[in-house]
């Protein structure tokens, strides 16, 4: 078993389990490292660790795991990631998510170029990317079951794959959107939310930008 920093200044823990060597990075310093690695040597001891995943972790069962675990539970807009998840699904949902390369994603990318927007692919790829985070994180949490099951997740295919530029967006306020702020700044006692309302109402009336 060792410990080691790797070039990009993240570290990594190297162990044997099962006979099979098995490397585990990202770790964002020596302590969290020795940490995972205490514990991983924890489980190998009572026999509570496998190398081997129970079963081959396809796409659609990582991306349904993600929006009921982490999305809905915490996240607002997660019937966004749903509607997302179903072209994603379409698209990578049998494939295992350790098979699927950044090249895969980039060709995807471009495909769904021809039907939407440069801002609703990046969200696809946004929400890629969070499902993988999410999965490497709960390998990394202590529970021998969630290694078991997202550590053979080395690394997030889709940091490798660049973003589409997205245009600025001018938003303008309705006229009752600009009745409530007035209402909350002049109905404050705070001196200084009634001092906004002034710059405010300089910067609706002349156009102003920041």
């Amino acid at each position: 078993m060792a410990i080691r920093q790797l070039p990009s200044g993240l570290w990594q823990i190297d162990y044997r389990a099962d006979g099979i060597r098995k490397r585990e990075s990202g770790f964002k310093n020596r302590r969290e490292a020795g940490k995972a690695l205490a514990l991983t040597k924890s489980d190998i001891i009572q026999g509570k660790y496998s190398i081997k995943p129970k079963e081959t972790l396809l796409f659609e069962n990582l991306g349904n795991e993600y929006l009921s675990l982490h999305s809905k539970p915490r996240k607002k807009s997660w019937q966004k990631d749903e509607q997302y998840f179903k072209r994603l699904k379409a698209r990578f949902g049998k494939i295992p998510v350790n098979k699927i390369s950044a090249l895969d994603i980039e060709k995807f990318k471009f495909e769904l170029l021809k039907e939407v927007g440069n801002v609703t692919v990046n969200r696809h790829l946004a929400l890629m990317s969070s499902m993988y985070n999410w999965a490497i994180r709960m390998s990394q949490c202590g529970d021998s079951n969630a290694r078991a099951r997202y550590g053979y997740i080395l690394q997030n295919p889709v940091k490798f794959v660049k973003k589409e530029r997205e245009r600025a967006r001018t938003r303008i306020l309705w006229q009752d959107e600009e009745e409530k702020i007035k209402d909350i700044c002049l109905a404050s006692g705070d001196y200084r939310l009634k001092d906004l309302w002034d710059l405010m109402q300089f910067a609706l009336n002349t156009g102003m930008r920041k």
